[in-house]
């Protein structure tokens, strides 16, 4: 599966967040709705995503992600997660703290946008 960050972000976002509408995905990957529409195309051709009517109102279509999607994003960032996962046992227990400190300070500056 060749796949880009774009579309590797929307299966991990609808692999964690369940089925969703194509303008909350637009939203959510920052894309133009016609973007979207040919991203998810794109994944649904390739098996990844799939169209399905809403159960709550048979008359709108969400997009969910597939099993193949799911196994498909484990097994690309699962080398990756395995060395972070390594480095992090490594830390002792000072360096640790100190880096679980810093990335709470990234994650609270990355969740405020710039916004003070």
């Amino acid at each position: 599966m060749r796949t880009n960050v774009s579309d590797m972000t929307a299966i991990l976002y609808l692999a964690n967040r369940g089925p969703i509408g194509a303008a909350a995905l637009a939203e959510h990957l920052g894309m133009s709705r016609p973007a979207t529409t040919a991203l998810v195309d794109r994944l649904e051709r390739q098996g990844m995503l799939e169209r399905v009517r809403d159960p709550d109102d048979r008359r709108r279509v969400v997009i969910s992600s597939t099993p193949a999607a799911r196994t498909a994003a484990l097994d690309a960032w699962m080398p990756a997660i395995e060395e972070l996962d390594a480095v992090c046992r490594s830390l002792s227990p000072e360096d640790g703290a100190r880096a679980r400190d810093l990335l709470r300070q990234l994650t609270g500056a990355m969740s405020r946008g710039g916004r003070s």
